[in-house]
């Protein structure tokens, strides 16, 4: 391994531009010819000159472009291919805040922040900045600043952060009003179906009593003749639905035999029987809440809900050539599935997958006919235990496609869901390690690849994956050196810093997308059945 030797600066070693070698570096350099040198900050190759066994030169363009002074430091380190690693270490300055100009940079960096302090806080943070400099007065006359609550803060990110927290505020009052209205919505629905239970009750028993007074129902102790008279007696009083035949002839039998008792029918849009409304509103109402469930666990994946029937959607996943449409149908308690009807229905729509979405235990008797079909199935848990981790990972339609292709999020296609997903959160705990190991360097700092990747117990592929983003914009954190070797450019927290900064800088700028909403048009057809006007219903 390469040994790395720390030359400090003189005077005469700034003005010669000349390096005076102690005892320790002698014999690293050769004693005469050009030398190939290595600006790490730079990425640049220049020349040396060696002036003799223990003095090289040619060093006077690198103080210059790294403006070094006295007591800062060299790291020179000998390469596996002859050259020399020269790496300038300068000492932390102290700032002078005595000028105007020094002050406005001061306030720049506060106004990029967007942080809210005090003063004594800015003073904490600004270490140099001498006591009797009148910080009040300078962010006054300045005039991007602002005192709210005694902390001062620009006033772009004071209007970012009123303008995050109006929207928060306007989004849970939406929310409240929304609840509001849909107690409203059941609760009328409540009410409206137990007064259509109480009529059809008191029909019921109209009916029951005008069946006992007619001789349908024969009671003991009465003689079939007195029967067949009250029945004769009662026929013209009972008119309307009960349809009683006359008792002079026939059997004994046909005369005991009750009268089974009409359907009801509509009369003018008026419905008279309540055996299939009821079960319609029920299966709507059903259908309602299944769609509603669907729809709260799949829209923040990205997904449009479309109800084109009682108990079918369709997800509409718009993301231009790569979108797709899923026909969905939802299960319920009661429902037997109509596999030709489906099938039949995602020809006619076109879409490209078909799913069915239930409990897991009504799923178990469809793996057949389903992979048939060439349809997957999707249980709620599954969908449930999506919704838990996007909110995690983001997740999106094209996360999705393979599941929709086959499995679904039921049995295997969960597991296999679920080990993805848990892929993704282990590389970014992978990425929290090294960022917390590179955190106890003193920045700036030079490390090797092998060594980060040892302690971590990772493997160098996975480290240098990291490292190379860590490299790029908008982290530019780290440096590559050289083969194997980095350096930390700055340190972790302020590196965090500046990135929160920036995107919150960044999100202050991005537009906001709205979009037109559509309260309850369709929904009242689902709720009565033909014929039944709404105030009926």
């Amino acid at each position: 391994m390469a040994v790395e030797f720390r030359y400090p600066l003189t005077r005469v070693c700034l003005r010669s531009g000349a390096l005076t070698l102690p005892r320790a570096m002698v014999g690293l350099f050769p004693a005469q010819g050009e030398i190939v040198a290595v600006d790490t900050k730079r990425d640049q190759e220049f020349k040396l000159n060696a002036l003799g066994p223990r003095s090289v030169g040619g060093l006077s363009e690198l103080f210059r472009n790294h403006r070094l002074d006295v007591n800062d430091e060299l790291s020179i380190r000998k390469l596996e291919d002859g050259r020399f690693s020269i790496t300038p270490l300068p000492k932390p300055r102290r700032s002078d805040y005595s000028s105007s100009d020094a002050l406005a940079q001061l306030f720049d960096e506060l106004a990029e922040s967007g942080i809210a302090a005090t003063e004594a806080e800015i003073r904490s943070l600004y270490p140099d900045l001498p006591a009797g400099v009148d910080l009040a007065g300078a962010l006054v006359a300045d005039g991007r600043f602002l005192q709210r609550e005694g902390r001062w803060q620009s006033m772009a990110a004071a209007e970012m952060a009123d303008n995050g927290r109006r929207r928060a505020e306007e989004a849970v009052a939406a929310r409240e009003r929304e609840a509001i209205e849909n107690m409203a919505l059941a609760q009328a629905g409540a009410e409206a179906r137990a007064e259509r239970e109480a009529v059809l009750q008191a029909r019921l028993e109209a009916h029951a009593a005008g069946a006992a007074q007619s001789g349908l129902w024969n009671t003991p102790g009465r003689s079939d003749d007195s029967a067949g008279h009250e029945s004769a007696g009662h026929q013209g009083a009972h008119q309307g639905p009960i349809n009683v035949k006359s008792t002079a002839g026939g059997s004994v039998i046909e005369r005991r035999t009750p009268v089974s008792p009409p359907a009801w029918h509509r009369d003018s849009g008026v419905a008279h029987g309540g055996f299939d409304d009821d079960l319609d509103d029920d299966r709507s109402r059903e259908s309602l809440e299944l769609v509603s469930r669907l729809r709260a666990l799949l829209t923040p994946c990205g997904f449009r809900i479309e109800p084109t029937g009682r108990y079918q959607v369709a997800l509409h996943a718009e993301m231009g050539r790569r979108g797709y449409r899923v026909l969905v149908q939802v299960l319920s308690s009661n429902l037997r599935l109509d596999w030709a009807d489906l099938m039949a229905r995602r020809r006619s729509m076109n879409v490209r997958f078909l799913a069915v979405v239930g409990e897991s235990r009504d799923l178990i008797r469809l793996v057949g006919p389903a992979a048939a079909a060439r349809a997957t199935l999707w249980s709620w848990t599954g969908l449930e235990r999506l919704a838990a981790l996007n909110r995690t990972v983001p997740i999106s339609p094209v996360d999705l496609v393979t599941h929709f292709e086959s499995d679904g999020l039921f049995e295997d296609g969960l597991t296999r869901f679920e080990t993805a997903v848990g892929e993704r959160v282990a590389e970014r705990g992978m990425f929290s390690e090294v960022l917390l190991r590179l955190s106890q360097l003193k920045a700036p700092a030079v490390f090797l690849l092998e060594e980060l990747a040892s302690e971590l117990n990772m493997s160098r592929e996975q480290v240098l994956r990291i490292l190379e983003r860590l490299g790029a914009a908008p982290f530019d954190l780290v440096e590559r050196v050289e083969q194997g070797e980095f350096v930390l450019r700055q340190a972790v927290p302020d590196a965090l810093t500046a990135l929160a900064g920036y995107a919150t800088s960044l999100r202050g700028r991005v537009p906001a997308r709205q979009r037109e909403r559509l309260t309850a048009v369709g929904e009242p057809d689902l709720l009565t059945s033909p014929g039944t006007s709404a105030a009926d219903a």
